[in-house]
């Protein structure tokens, strides 16, 4: 693992071909991920070959086993996650309570969109691998808060603070759609509740 890579992440192949077959197979990981579930007897080496239109042998090449390929699929994931966060952490917002509502609304349609994806997100069973793709996601996801925070705020917010509200809302999300392939209505509206109200009680915003 070179210097400052992920325990997860794995070097890319130097020539612009083999990143692209890499790329194929993580692509043909996620469509069959989504359609099935992380656990289906439907995602193994054998169908992601055929979905990437390459051979079992050749996904050896660029990955060590199944579980190494299901991880890139949740760090992919992650970082679209991420990146939607960002998306509306970039757009103008009149308090800090439009911005939770924001990412309320962008979260759902995200979870909702990709079934199979957000079933290996919250995977009770996941690799150590995908453990600690959720460590980075949420210590990635604390920053960003806690910068908005402050924005907001005018003053420094301790990073636990965010952390905390990331931690409850999460568990949160987790029930919603454990009830509710959309969403339940009556914990999302808890969601909004809880985080509305936490921030207003522990930074005053």
């Amino acid at each position: 693992m070179s210097a400052g890579q992920q325990p997860w992440q794995q070097l890319l192949p130097p020539q612009e071909r083999g990143r692209a077959r890499r790329a194929k197979i993580v692509e043909a990981a996620t469509k069959l991920i989504d359609e099935h579930g992380p656990h289906s007897p439907e995602v193994t080496l054998r169908a992601i070959a055929d979905g990437a239109g390459t051979s079992a042998a050749t996904i050896y090449h660029y990955f060590p086993d199944v579980d190494s390929v299901i991880a890139a699929v949740a760090a992919q994931y992650m970082e679209n996650l991420i990146a939607a966060v960002e998306r509306v952490h970039a757009k103008h917002h009149e308090s800090f309570h439009d911005l939770l509502d924001a990412n309320i609304t962008s979260y759902r349609k995200h979870f909702a969109k990709w079934p199979g994806l957000r079933e290996l997100w919250f995977d009770r069973r996941a690799s150590d691998n995908v453990v600690l793709i959720h460590a980075h996601y949420r210590e990635t996801l604390t920053e960003l808060w806690r910068q908005k925070a402050t924005e907001f705020k005018g003053a420094p917010v301790d990073a636990m603070t965010c952390r905390i509200a990331i931690e409850m809302v999460g568990a949160l999300w987790d029930f919603a759609f454990s009830l509710d392939p959309r969403g339940d209505e009556r914990v999302v509206a808890e969601i909004r509740e809880l985080a509305h109200d936490y921030y207003r009680r522990r930074v005053g915003i």
